[in-house]
Parts: C-alpha cells; structure tokens; sequence
C-alpha cells in the first residue's frame, strides 16, 4: 500500500457493520481506519482515544463544537451518515475550516419504508394489540383499511420517491402537507 491519505475515524457503531464495502473503498484509496470500539455513542470522555490524529470523521450523533476543533485542529473534514446536522456547530466548523457534509440521500428508502410500517401499524392497531398480548389478553381489533383511508404525510421531501411510491402499490389517496398530490 502506498502513502496514506490521512486517518478516517468511524464514529458510528453501525459504519459497515453488515456492509464492509465502504470501508474497503477507503482502505483501498489509502485512507487509514479507526473505529469506535465502544459499540454505543461516543461520549466526550472517548475524544482523546478517539480524536487524536484523526483527519476525517464518519460522524454518527456524538457532538461536534468549538472545543472539539480547537482540541483535535488535524479535523479537515465532519462527514454525518445521516441527514441531521444540529450535533454540529457548523459557525465552529467554518472557523476552522473543517468541511461538514451529509448523507442526506442514503436513508430515504430506509425511512420511506418505516413510515409505511408505522402508517400500517396505526391503521391496524398493531401495537395495541400487542400490547394486550403481552399483558396475557388478546383483544381483536379490526383497524382500517389503507383504501378506506386518506393518508396524509408531513415531511421534507428528501422521502418523496420512496414513501408515497411504496404507498402507491396500494390503492388509496395519499395528500401531502406540501404540495397537495392525489395518488
């Protein structure tokens, strides 16, 4: 292997845990790894281990602020798998010139398909009756049916493709908060 490009830490626990493709990508690129070996959140009492040496960061949803980069000045580059940055001072990181993106697009088929479970689970009274299941009773209950129904979603768009499609295959009205559509 020939020079290394810097150290990437994963601070995330859940970095290539299933997948070890993106690792292997980095380790091929030169990029040398350090992992979060703690399998939870960091805590600031795990940045000297952690942070020490490091250039990048695969950020889960541990704090990043102006401590944090005044500490560890090797920072050049806060990447959070995820969509949410308010973990991150970003007037700190800028200060700093530590570059902060996201992975905005790489949940949305995940939480697209979480909200059509919990759409199914509220119009089935799937948690309600298992909860009476594991209290030792078994109470039937009916719940609706999707095409009896109108299903309203909030959010932000990033989902758009991926929560009304799945919604789609069955037949029903789907109206969003913004920009009303009729599925």
């Amino acid at each position: 292997m020939g020079k290394s490009r810097g150290t990437v830490l994963i601070a995330t626990e859940i970095f290539a845990d299933s997948i070890k493709e993106p690792a292997e990508l980095l380790q091929a690129e030169g990029f040398q790894l350090r992992w979060n070996s703690h399998n939870r959140r960091l805590s600031r009492e795990d940045y000297p281990a952690c942070l020490e040496g490091v250039d990048y960061v695969l950020a889960g949803l541990e704090p990043y602020d102006d401590a944090v980069f005044t500490t560890y000045p090797r920072i050049r580059v806060l990447s959070r798998i995820g969509i949410g940055l308010d973990a991150i001072d970003l007037e700190a990181a800028r200060t700093h010139g530590v570059a902060v993106y996201n992975t905005s697009a790489a949940p949305s088929k995940s939480v697209a398909e979480l909200t059509v479970g919990f759409i199914l689970c509220l119009a089935r009274g799937i948690t309600h009756m298992n909860s009476e299941f594991h209290r030792g009773r078994w109470t039937p209950y009916l719940g609706r049916e999707l095409d009896q129904l109108t299903v309203g979603l909030l959010a932000n768009w990033r989902v758009d493709g991926g929560a009304p499609a799945s919604l789609r295959a069955s037949p029903h009205r789907l109206r969003s908060a913004l920009g009303q559509r009729e599925s």
